[in-house]
């Protein structure tokens, strides 16, 4: 699968590690099935990604057949390498691999652009972009990011290796989707900060930055409620799944949200409702806060609620405690 991003940009040619393996050069383009197999694969992989380094040939022959390598492994990793060498030759994209001292070194030009690579790149200008208030610039740079960094990488092979490029790639896509959100909110696309912000938190719900971007998309599009609710789903999936609360910076949004009029609260109606069963904000505040001391996650329920029984969803909630507690 050939990235778009990495073959957007410039230069003497390309390596695409991610979805199929492709070597692009001045005289050519090669597939994986000119790359010697899965060894070439592997070990073509393995060199881009820590070129310019000297990788010992025992270190090679882990990341290529792992505990388990063959007796007989020595010789048939220099034919694999080999074998790389003249497809990175025939393709014309002027790398070179050197044996050094039991080492092999790749030696990449600079100007050959790698796609696994491509995606931080693309970060790099959204963030820029975001810090100098462009926010199509942002979008656009962070969805490239987020197209490259969602391609497979080395599908069906499982190693330690892979599994960091892999956890890698994840975060890019993470850092991508937040970097859509802040920059669709900037832009004034609410609907699309939020749909993107709960794309983060279902890929990793346990990333409060990402629960924290979802509140914030809610309150940009001047719905509190929803923001709220958003808080008390990071509260309670942290809770369950790793036994802490919110760190003090997402408790801090959440507490402006509780006491900060700037936020709207946004309570939808229902439209066949009789007109004396419309409630306002005001008796909304009156009758279930913010009266209440050290009871935000309940305040948070409550909310929720009313919410849902404004919206034509009833349900029964009740407040129990000992007698006299008031």
């Amino acid at each position: 699968m050939d990235t778009p991003a990495a073959a957007t940009d410039g230069g003497a040619g390309r390596i695409d590690l991610l979805g199929r393996i492709v070597v692009v050069g001045r005289r050519g383009r090669l597939d994986e099935n000119k790359l010697r197999g899965r060894r070439g694969r592997l070990v073509l992989s393995y060199l881009v990604l820590h070129r310019g380094r000297p990788i010992a040939r025992a270190e090679l022959a882990d990341a290529l057949w792992g505990e388990a390598p063959p007796s007989a492994w020595e010789p048939a990793l220099r034919t694999v390498v080999s074998g790389l060498r003249r497809a990175l030759e025939t393709a014309g994209t002027g790398a070179t691999v050197e044996s050094v001292s039991g080492c092999y070194v790749l030696d990449l030009p600079a100007d050959v652009v790698v796609d696994v690579d491509t995606a931080q790149h693309e970060l790099d200008r959204a963030s820029r972009a975001l810090a100098m208030g462009d926010a199509d610039a942002a979008v656009e740079a962070a969805e490239r990011a987020r197209l490259v960094a969602s391609a497979p990488s080395l599908p069906g092979e499982d190693a330690a290796w892979i599994d960091i490029v892999r956890d890698r790639l994840r975060e890019r896509v993470l850092v991508s989707l937040d970097m859509l959100a802040a920059g669709a909110t900037a832009a004034g696309e609410h609907a699309s900060a939020v749909r993107t912000a709960s794309e983060a938190v279902a890929l990793d719900p346990l990333r409060e930055a990402a629960h924290r971007r979802l509140m914030e998309a809610h309150v940009a599009a001047g719905n509190r409620a929803e923001a709220l609710s958003a808080y008390e789903q990071c509260r309670r999936t942290l809770a369950a799944e790793l036994g802490v609360s919110p760190s003090p910076v997402t408790d801090a949004v959440y507490r402006d949200l509780l006491h900060d009029d700037a936020y709207p609260a946004t309570v939808p109606r229902v439209a066949a409702a009789p007109r004396n069963r419309e409630v306002t904000r005001d008796l909304v505040e009156a009758a279930i806060g913010p009266h209440l001391i050290g009871r935000d996650a309940e305040l948070t329920q409550l909310r929720v609620a009313w919410r849902q029984a404004a919206s034509g969803r009833g349900r029964v909630m009740v407040i129990t405690g000992e007698p006299g507690i008031g």
